[in-house]
């Protein structure tokens, strides 16, 4: 099997007191998205899990903040 070297999502679930909508409000003032777990829900979504995405890899071109 080849290494992954892109396109990696991540589920993350957080305590059931973070609402997901208010983190992404807050992430997005540093440039920080991620897709609110709730649209991934038929039913009864829950408001504390957060879908993360790293679509590439960027190796030595990524700039160091």
């Amino acid at each position: 099997m080849d290494p992954a070297v892109g396109g990696m999502f991540l589920w993350v679930s957080m305590p059931q007191n973070v609402d997901n909508r208010q983190l992404f409000q807050t992430a997005l003032k540093f440039k920080v998205a991620f897709v609110p777990g709730e649209i991934f829900y038929g039913e009864r979504p829950e408001h504390h899990h957060i879908r993360v995405n790293f679509p590439i890899h960027l190796g030595r071109n990524c700039a160091k903040r």
